[in-house]
């Protein structure tokens, strides 16, 4: 059989001429090493010394069906949503949480939903891989996490009622 070294060598030149395919140049480098556009979606992560694709990943292309967000809307979203916004309902009294993500999904294309206690950070990579913009609906997660999902996250957080403080910087969604 093959030592560890050979293997783990032919590994990463799989991963190196793949990349070259997909990205080429120099950009492959930084995706074998974790650095570019990969890394930044979050779709790949180097532990222990060794880049691994993120687990939403490995399972969209085993084929799997999304654990953190449900789809709606049949159209790709035309572009990703940069940043996160704030839909407050309290802003629009009568409308409900299923009417305003129908809402959405006719304005921006697919959404992917998050569902109740969802990771988000996997719910976000969940929906770029299905080309949707996440939106988080009332009850997925306190004020606390949203906040801090929403330095590095993207989509819209749907609340209810009065906004929280730590949800009141976020750019509004009109």
């Amino acid at each position: 059989g093959q030592d560890v070294d050979a293997v783990e060598a032919e590994a990463l030149d799989a991963v190196l001429v793949g990349a070259h395919r997909a990205v080429g140049g120099e950009d492959a480098w930084r995706e074998v090493l974790a650095t570019g556009e990969l890394a930044a979606r979050r779709w790949i992560a180097v532990a222990d010394g060794r880049v691994a694709l993120a687990r939403a990943v490995a399972r969209f292309l085993d084929g799997a069906a999304p654990e953190h967000v449900g789809i709606v809307g049949d159209d790709p979203a035309p572009e990703r949503l940069r940043g996160a916004h704030l839909a407050a309902l309290g802003d629009a009294p009568t409308t409900t949480v299923a009417a305003m993500i129908d809402s959405l999904a006719a304005r921006l294309g697919r959404v992917a939903v998050a569902t109740p206690g969802a990771d988000l950070a996997a719910a976000l990579i969940e929906a770029d891989l299905a080309r949707a913009i996440l939106v988080i609906p009332p009850r997925t997660a306190r004020a606390a996490a949203l906040a801090a999902w929403a330095h590095t996250g993207a989509g819209v957080i749907l609340w209810p009622g009065a906004v929280p403080l730590v949800l009141a910087a976020l750019p509004r969604w009109t």
